[in-house]
């Protein structure tokens, strides 16, 4: 067999940058080697910082001359290793921007430290992995081309939404070979404003508003004057904040279930694709809101104004069996135990196990996705827990 040397395309040949550049890529192995140091640098700059500031108020300048130029270069160098680690990953170094969402934090570390990165070039640069980027490979045999294979018919965006429900393994395979996500989007948050416009109509803020500083356990040290006041401000802004959160909410819901998800399968199912591959199944599976919102519709509509649980209108999961003064842990435990959370995991195992169907073989992808929904509801519990 013939032997010729790997022959790299322009943007593949990596130049040897500095630590300070935004372009190339890093393994996870330099990722957490450049976050421990940077997490020690951040730390004796903070200690530096507090010597100098108890130096008294002369030693006050010296801490702005320290502080700024020290927490910008600390900042330029994790920008540019988390836009490298983004595209070994194959990428954008836009994907930084998910940082502005503090809880998408953790799931981002967890991306960037534990999925392996596209094996070979890419667009961004050439394998880090690769120690000898022009050494001998084999070179490849000539083989018979196969005839195309008969291709799938083509499904329409408003036919996946519709397949979803239908034919979900099907959709789904349609979705992973042509992904998008732009009408479940548009759909969500349709149905989140047309829901905002009958909570807005049918809960009275005033009585609401009361009732939940009634059940605080703050509400014992307030007096007249000062429950009369947050009823008042909290009923004047809560129409404005109802169309903010009813939404954005659900995508941006969407947006961090499907960033979860992404990771979860990269790191135990081992798949390789891409956010918007795993963004478009994560929106498709929410789709089960077309039953869900109309549900809740028809509840503020047909129960008498002021009557409806806004913390659980629908009641479709075992908390509605528990009494007004049940414990906030136990609350939030059966909540997540919902017909509607565990057809989205159903439909979400589905879609991902349609992307790589060879690595999530039976009941793999159902695993997965249940075991995210397990850790959710663990910190969730925890939280409700603690601030009981």
């Amino acid at each position: 067999m013939a032997i010729a040397p790997l022959p790299l395309p322009e943007y593949a040949k990596q130049p040897k940058g500095s630590i300070w550049s935004f372009e190339g890529r890093i393994g996870r192995g330099t990722f957490w080697a450049a976050f421990a140091s940077l997490f020690l640098l951040n730390v004796l700059v903070r200690l530096l910082l507090l010597g100098i500031s108890n130096g008294g108020r002369e030693m006050q300048p010296l801490v702005i001359v320290v502080a700024l130029p020290a927490f910008v270069a600390l900042l330029w160098l994790g920008l540019a290793i988390q836009v490298k680690r983004w595209h070994d990953l194959d990428h954008s170094g836009w994907m930084v921007l998910l940082n502005l969402t503090i809880i998408a934090v953790p799931i981002v570390l967890i991306i960037l430290g534990c999925v392996k990165g596209t094996v070979g070039p890419n667009k961004y640069g050439a394998d880090p992995l690769q120690t000898h980027l022009g050494a001998a490979v084999p070179a490849p045999e000539v083989q018979a081309i196969p005839a195309p294979e008969a291709q799938a018919p083509v499904m329409t965006p408003v036919g996946r939404v519709f397949g979803i429900f239908f034919s979900p393994k099907k959709t789904f395979e349609d979705i992973v070979r042509r992904p998008s996500w732009v009408l479940p989007v548009v759909i969500s948050t349709v149905l989140g404003l047309l829901v905002c416009v009958g909570i807005n109509q049918r809960i009275n803020w005033h009585e609401f508003i009361s009732q939940q500083i009634e059940k605080s356990p703050q509400a014992a040290q307030l007096s007249t004057e000062q429950k009369e006041q947050r009823i008042e401000g909290g009923a004047k802004i809560a129409p404005y904040t109802t169309y903010v959160f009813g939404t954005l909410g659900p995508v941006v819901v969407a947006l961090l279930v499907g960033l979860a998800m992404w990771g979860a399968y990269s790191l135990f199912g081992g798949i390789s694709t891409n956010f918007s591959t795993a963004f478009g199944v994560t929106a498709h599976a929410f789709m089960t809101g077309i039953v869900s919102s109309p549900l809740f519709i028809l509840i503020l509509y047909l129960k008498p104004p002021g009557t409806v649980d806004l913390e659980n209108p629908v009641a479709t999961n075992l908390a509605a069996i528990l009494s007004d003064d049940s414990a906030k842990w136990l609350v939030a435990l059966l909540k997540s135990f919902d017909i509607f959370v565990f057809w989205t995991l159903i439909l979400l195992a589905i879609g991902f196990a349609a992307v790589n169907p060879r690595k999530l073989k039976g009941a793999k992808s159902f695993t997965i996705a249940f075991t995210v929904w397990a850790v959710y509801v663990v910190l969730r519990v925890g939280v409700a827990f603690i601030t009981s």
